[in-house]
């Protein structure tokens, strides 16, 4: 994290299935336990009740913002907004530009980053 931007280094792997505990811990980290334990109870009834294929729509919303960089960085940098204005007691956008990706696939480039 810098003053103005910030750097991440993430790593897609589109082939992982995403299992509902790994769907759990990956959410507390984005929306905390409250939000989490409410989302996840939702799928449980889903699934109890029998309706797969709503269960499998809603987790859907969930795990494909974890398989598309752009789908995941919009979502970040709104969750990081929200808190840093509630935070900062301040209103209005953060960020100035879209993100900018580069692919990095090894060598002197992955050292670097």
């Amino acid at each position: 994290m810098m003053s103005n931007h910030f750097h991440l280094l993430i790593k897609e792997n589109p082939d992982v299935v995403v299992t509902d505990a790994m769907l759990a811990d990956r959410l507390e980290c984005l929306y905390g336990r409250r939000r989490t334990t409410d989302i996840m109870t939702l799928l449980s009834d889903l699934n109890g009740r029998g309706d797969l294929n709503s269960a499998e729509k809603y987790k859907e919303q969930f795990t494909s913002r974890m398989q598309d960089v752009s789908k995941f960085m919009k979502l970040f940098k709104q969750l990081y907004t929200r808190w840093h204005n509630r935070k900062y007691k301040r209103k209005g956008t953060l960020w100035e530009d879209r993100f900018k990706s580069v692919l990095v696939e090894s060598g002197q480039a992955l050292k670097m980053m």
